[in-house]
């Protein structure tokens, strides 16, 4: 593979990855906690991707963003719509992952499932913010409001990090194992 090729490889991983995690954002907020809060009868006023306002007009309103959603549950339906944020990214990873292993996908395909499993950082990230481990490099997040959802949704603090930080290493154990075996293949 010459020199050329290589950059434009990585170049292409880069861009995928790049529109990955701006797509994970959607998926975070709006499939998670947007479409949680309409199903629970809630309505979105304003959505917040990345620091920028991008409905009902476009702008910048800070990097603290989210949904801004009108009639928002309460109680223990608001405890729901936080923590399926979260749960929403995980569901897209296995996914991903179990696509990996089922289609044995090649080139372009690949790299996406390979970028969206990586998504099971969400619900891992929440489990390592309760041990004082930041959740983002970029990002200052206070607390870990999803994981305190769970709890206040009666989920016991052992089973919430079994479950997060347990099925999260299965998740990225199962795509290194998929890369493992693929370098082996090609070198048959």
């Amino acid at each position: 593979m010459g020199k050329e090729t290589k950059i434009k490889r990585v170049f292409t991983y880069l861009v995928c990855f790049t529109i990955c995690c701006f797509l994970y954002g959607l998926c975070h907020e709006l499939i998670g906690h947007g479409l949680t809060a309409i199903l629970l009868s809630g309505s979105i006023d304003s959505i917040h991707l990345f620091g920028f306002k991008v409905f009902p007009n476009f702008g910048w309103s800070g990097i603290p963003g989210g949904l801004g959603i009108d009639d928002l549950p309460t109680g223990k339906l608001l405890d729901i719509v936080i923590i399926m944020g979260p749960i929403s990214t995980w569901l897209v990873s296995l996914l991903a992952v179990i696509a990996l292993w089922i289609r044995y996908p090649t080139g372009l395909l690949r790299v996406v499932l390979v970028c969206l499993s990586f998504w099971c950082y969400d619900l891992l990230g929440e489990a390592l913010m309760v041990w004082g481990i930041p959740k983002y490099l970029f990002f200052h997040s206070d607390s870990p409001g999803h994981y305190e959802a769970a709890i206040r949704l009666g989920v016991q603090d052992p089973l919430f990090h079994i479950f997060s930080i347990g099925t999260s290493v299965c998740i990225l154990a199962g795509v290194v194992l998929r890369l493992i075996y693929d370098h082996k293949q090609l070198k048959r």
